[in-house]
């Protein structure tokens, strides 16, 4: 039988969904910001102390911007050129 329309989108929105929440698991692990390399560290220690002074309500959403945008989507976009199939 064929899929309905809207069965493909309940199935590809649930699939979507648990991608999210394992991705989400993953960059928030403990264990995985403790193998984040030093480098990266001591620029988001540099970030967040710069945004303590400047604006310290957001901390959090400029360390995790930097992270976000600067290592978790190149990998998203093109796993390929990170050795990830």
């Amino acid at each position: 039988t064929r899929e309905s329309s809207a069965d493909k989108r309940a199935k590809n929105r649930k699939e979507l969904l648990g991608y999210t929440e394992r991705l989400v698991e993953l960059i928030t692990d403990a264990k995985k910001i403790e193998e984040i390399p030093p480098e990266i560290r001591l620029i988001c220690k540099f970030t967040a102390d710069n945004a303590k002074e400047i604006c310290p309500e957001n901390l959090n959403q400029l360390v995790g911007g930097y992270l976000i945008l600067r290592l978790i989507n190149p990998v998203l976009v093109a796993p390929e050129a990170y050795g990830i199939s």
